[in-house]
This record gives structure tokens, C-alpha cells and sequence, in this order.
């Protein structure tokens, strides 16, 4: 039928489990939208980055060892480029072209 064994007997046990509505895909989107980011931990986003000059997932990752506040990387990257704080990449400098005189 071209449906792999594992699959059929994972789609049993779910009718077994709950009916045909268990068969029913799903969405895997998320339930609700993030809460907001109180004030006061964008501005020790905003020093951290002026004192450290780190990018967004080392600040999100020293936030949260540090019990400060939990953030996500995507949400500090977001906040960036809305205030104007983002650093572009560098384009990296080609460095000396190395040729042969002859083939091979």
C-alpha cells in the first residue's frame, strides 16, 4: 500500500485510543502569542549589548543562566532590527587567489 509498518500500527492505536478524531491531523502552530516582554528587560538588552557588545543568543543564553529573565534569541534579534541596534553582517575579505602556471 506504501505505508510503512510502524505507521499503520501508530494509526491503529490512535483510533483505538480516541476514534476518528484522533486520526484528524493537528496543527503543530502555537497555541497562543509569546506575553509581552516587560520594559525593563529590553533596557538590560540595550545595556548588555552597549556593554558587551554580544550578539542575541549570547545575551538570551547569560539572561537566562543568570535568572534574570527567560527571552528567546529570535525575540532579542526582532527587537534589534525594530530599534535600529542590529549589526549587519561582513561581508568576509576574499583573501589571495592561488593558480597554477600549468594544469595538474
Amino acid at each position: 500500500m506504501g505505508f510503512s509498518r510502524r505507521s499503520v500500527f501508530r494509526w491503529s492505536a490512535l483510533y483505538k485510543a480516541g476514534g476518528i478524531q484522533a486520526l484528524i491531523p493537528k496543527s503543530r502552530a502555537r497555541c497562543g502569542a509569546q506575553a509581552a516582554v516587560p520594559e525593563w528587560v529590553n533596557r538590560v538588552i540595550v545595556a548588555v549589548r552597549l556593554a558587551t557588545y554580544w550578539n542575541s543568543k549570547r545575551i538570551a543564553a547569560e539572561l537566562e543562566r543568570r535568572q534574570v529573565y527567560k527571552v528567546g534569541h529570535p525575540y532579542i534579534d526582532e527587537f534589534f532590527k525594530q530599534h535600529g541596534c542590529s549589526r549587519g553582517s561582513v561581508a568576509p575579505i576574499p583573501g589571495p587567489r592561488y593558480e597554477r602556471s600549468q594544469s595538474n
